[in-house]
């Protein structure tokens, strides 16, 4: 037989398609090598070079191959698989003429470290153990897609229905679901890198089905990104291959999300087909301390550019951890520009990425230390709770790598140990500060930590219950939602599911006046085997709104033995906590109130400004004071481009109509206010009334401010005008809202309109400016872009807390706050001096409780004014004054600070 090099793959040579003959052997410098001969590829196409093979037959070899024949004290296998584990670095040894080829005497001088025989043999008897459970694998694999494609032909075609599924299937092409698009060549002269990158770039050798291969990839530059940036896919997108072998399609993985998969649950492996799985822990989690911890400094991590991490932390070898030092004068935002600087694409971005804005420091009162580097080492660094955040405290939701913020991780330990001891509580973290993720954590906790655990989540909105579904499925875990009561009662019943979700209503209808007779019917209605099953923890969110003592009693007759968890994002009224909250769950588990959030910056403060619409208003004269007291602070150049558009607006404000008149108004914030103009933040209404709602949509239109929508709990459904008058009268109100309904919906149904608008708010904030609303959206509706609320219903307590709450959310650096607009003096701040908001509107709750809540809007921007002009003077103080009159008085800076101040706007 005639070996080539082609042949020669890591692998056991047992046949040949090829042979010489007789004559060519003897007429030849050729010769027949003996069974158990080792194989070199000396040069060969691609990656040939350097490839060892062990013959199993006698066989010849072509000029391209080396034959290796081993002394008797020398066991073939160990040598193979030495020498395929430093198949690199042989292929370095080359020699350096047009072609890089091995030669007899390269091959000779390769240094080969032997232990005795013995030894030898033992170490490629594992070694061919692992060859023979990975080929056993393949083989498994290979009958699985088979299987795999069996099945798709039958479920791709619709010959075969999952299980309750039914009615028929829609054809549609591609084009008109998605985006599709080509891909593109680098431009002329320029190259891919092997150097790592934020841009992988895949061929079609990369490409398998269902996925891409990492082992061969290369990255475009950073600088040549620019040029193709259009062409850019991202992960979860789809691909297929046009050009080469034809017809593969993949999705692009998320890789960060698998490594972390594989640390925390380990890698899982079968040692024979048909036994069962094995995995192999990368972390010994449940004994911390068994770990092997080692640290290292100034790691060179080399590249494009060289850096050097100042430290990085070692757990069994594998970097978690890295840590930048800067002297004690050096401000803090130094060393987050430093990491900023390591992660960018030149540098070591694969290991770690993260937003300045999400650098937050770390609070807690337990550790006395008061050197600042000791005390923090001691709270993150600590062996136990470093590997505790890795294990339990890290998500990726909706592929987002989320870690969990200090006042997260202690109000979870806080509820762990009252868990433990099968106490309830009420854990209360103001709006914004992530109450949803504390509950995944949680959870998931119970879940890993107590035998035959259940957690039940009850909510008392259908928004927030497709919501808290939203975040587990973001998350990977699937929860159940229940559709009825019956629905609810008899997945209790059943321990099938974990985790459930559901509506409190489902316990009794909330206005039903007769709960004892509610409750006795309730026990009646029960199949006489319920018994809800498994260890059940309920998380009721938003619990200060949903728990009256009858529907709590409710729930205790079908769950006797839960343990119940409140959740509140808004303080407990003075009246629940001395009765209703506190004794349905027991007292406060972990508290993180507002002024907390602000200061740590998890949220942004709130400025509040009441307005008042001047009725008033109807005279040119008036107008024009009017438009010159809005402007003001605006260049001469800005003024006289907003009065191009003014006609309409005066003819606006010189109508009597006040909703007119705050339409006016709002829409010269979104011309004057740099959030709103610039396209990167929106505004939300709340108005007093569906019917008020649609009409300031209409006057919006009418106003040309056409980016806006109506979210109500009005479906606009014909329905809804049934038995309504259309004679030559005056239309009611029902059909003028069922009109003006009519016209923003243009054929599309409620539902789909609704979720279209809201998503186009959160992600596109310029083609969706202003939501109006009445009482939708003003709970756990999370849109970071909201940065204006302008509230026209007499609203108080939990829901104008909740409602104001809305524009506290963290977005880009040009959101500095969140503004409240108030046209019906909720606090009734224009008949008294704005220096207490826990009165009137709030003066149900304890002032400690909302401390900060809110501020006055000029009071604060006159505040920071005045701080400005300290700067400025400081900064001028040393510099002798210009010859000028007030100069020369020293007031020349004060001079221009007046000025400043007489024109700036808040």
């Amino acid at each position: 037989m005639w070996i080539t090099t082609s042949q020669i793959d890591f692998n056991s040579i047992i046949s040949s398609h090829e042979f010489i003959t007789e004559y060519g052997l003897k007429n030849s410098a050729t010769k027949v090598y003996p069974k158990n001969t080792l194989l070199m590829a000396m040069y060969g196409q691609g990656k040939t070079r350097g490839k060892v093979a062990i013959l199993e037959i006698n066989a010849t070899i072509n000029q391209a191959c080396a034959a290796i024949t081993l002394n008797q004290n020398i066991y073939n296998s160990y040598i193979f698989f030495y020498l395929s584990h430093n198949y690199e670095e042989i292929r370095k040894l080359s020699n350096t003429g047009n072609q890089e080829n091995l030669n007899g005497n390269i091959i000779k001088s390769i240094s080969v470290p032997l232990p005795p025989l013995p030894e030898q043999k033992a170490i490629a008897l594992t070694l061919s153990d692992t060859d023979a459970l990975i080929a056993a694998c393949d083989r498994a694999i290979t009958k699985k897609r088979n299987i795999k494609q069996g099945m798709m032909q039958q479920l791709l075609t619709g010959k075969m229905r999952s299980p309750g599924f039914s009615g028929e299937w829609e054809v549609k092409k591609l084009g008109e679901i998605g985006e599709v698009k080509g891909g593109k060549r680098l431009p002329k002269g320029k190259l891919l890198s092997k150097i790592p990158t934020p841009y992988p770039y895949i061929k079609v050798s990369d490409m398998f089905y269902g996925g891409v291969s990492s082992e061969n990839i290369e990255y475009v530059p950073a600088e040549v990104f620019p040029s193709i940036k259009n062409y850019r896919i991202y992960k979860d997108d789809l691909f297929i291959s046009v050009a080469g072998t034809l017809g593969i399609v993949g999705k692009i993985p998320d890789s960060l999300k698998e490594v972390y998969s594989l640390l925390r649950y380990g890698v899982k492996i079968k040692a024979e087909v048909g036994e069962n799985t094995q995995t192999i822990e990368l972390i010994n989690w449940k004994e911390p301390l068994e770990n092997d911890f080692a640290i290292a400094e100034e790691v060179t991590v080399k590249g494009e550019n060289t850096k050097r991490p100042d430290i990085v932390l070692y757990i069994n070898g594998i970097a978690l951890g890295v840590l930048e030092l800067k002297r004690s004068t050096v401000s803090v935002s130094e060393g987050i520009r430093q990491n900023l600087d390591n992660q960018k694409s030149l540098f070591i971005q694969p290991f770690f990425e993260t937003s300045e804005k999400y650098y937050l420091t770390w609070k807690e009162d337990s550790y006395s230390d008061k050197t600042l580097l000791n005390r923090h080492l001691l709270q993150i660094c600590n062996k136990e709770r470093f590997l505790e955040l890795i294990h339990n405290f890290i998500v990726f939701d909706l592929g987002i790598k989320k870690i969990c913020r200090f006042h997260q991780y202690f109000g979870v330990k806080a509820a762990q140990t009252h868990l433990r001891r099968r106490d309830g509580g009420i854990i209360w973290h103001s709006q914004g500060s992530g109450k949803s993720l504390t509950m995944v954590w949680l959870a998931k906790w119970i879940q890993e930590n107590i035998i035959d655990a259940r957690v039940l989540i009850i909510t008392d909105r259908e928004e927030l219950d497709g919501q808290i579904q939203g975040d587990f499925l973001g998350v990977n875990e699937n929860i159940y939602l229940t559709k009825s009561g019956k629905d609810l009662i008899d997945t209790l019943n059943d321990a099938k599911h974990w985790l459930l979700c559901s509506l409190i209503h489902k316990f009794g209808k909330k206005k039903q006046p007769d709960y004892d007779n509610y409750i006795a019917q309730l026990k009646h209605s029960l199949p006489s085997n319920f018994r809800a099953k498994g260890d059940i923890y309920v998380f009721i969110d938003e619990c200060h709104r949903t728990q009256s003592g009858k529907l709590h009693k409710a729930m205790k007759e079908l769950m006797p033995n839960a343990v119940l968890v409140g959740f509140t994002g808004t303080p407990l009224l003075k009246k629940d906590k001395e009765q209703n909250s506190t004794e349905v769950f027991g007292d406060y588990i972990h508290t993180y109130k507002f002024n907390e959030a602000v200061s740590d910056k998890v949220v942004l403060d709130l400025r509040y400004e009441a307005r008042n619409v001047d009725q008033n208003i109807t005279s040119p004269g008036r107008i024009d004071q009017w438009f010159e007291a809005k402007t003001k602070g605006l260049t001469d150049y800005a003024k006289t481009k907003l009065k191009q558009r003014w006609g309409t607006m005066q003819k606006v404000l010189s109508s009597k109509s006040r909703l007119e008149k705050i339409v006016a108004d709002i829409i010269l914030d979104f011309e004057t206010k740099d959030r709103l103009s610039n396209g990167r933040g929106n505004a939300m209404l709340v108005s007093g009334s569906i019917y008020e709602a649609c009409k300031y949509y209409e006057l919006f239109q009418n106003a040309g401010f056409p980016k806006c929508a109506i979210v109500t709990s009005y479906d606009g459904s014909s329905q809804s005008i049934k038995g309504e008058s259309t004679g030559e009268d005056k239309p009611t109100e029902k059909i003028e809202q069922y009109e003006i309904y009519q016209k923003m919906l243009k054929g599309k149904a409620a539902e789909s309109f609704e979720q279209e608008v809201k998503q186009q708010f959160i992600h596109e904030p310029a083609k969706m400016k202003l939501l109006i609303v009445v009482d939708k959206l003003l709970t756990g509706f999370d849109a970071p872009s909201a940065t204006y609320l302008y509230i026209d219903k007499t609203m108080r307590d939990h829901g104008l807390f909740q409602a104001i709450c809305r524009v506290n959310r963290l977005d880009g650096d040009d959101k500095e706050y969140g503004y409240i607009i108030d046209y019906k003096d909720l606090f009734k701040s224009l008949e008294k001096s704005v220096t207490d908001y826990t009165r009137d509107a709030f003066d149900n709750y304890d002032t400690e409780d909302i401390d900060g809540l809110l501020s006055d809007r000029l009071q604060k921007g006159a505040e920071r004014l005045e701080e400005s002009r300290e700067s400025i003077k400081a900064l001028c103080e040393p510099v002798e004054p210009p010859q000028d009159t007030h100069a020369q008085n020293g007031n020349l800076y004060l001079v221009k600070v007046i000025i400043f101040k007489e024109n700036a706007t808040y």
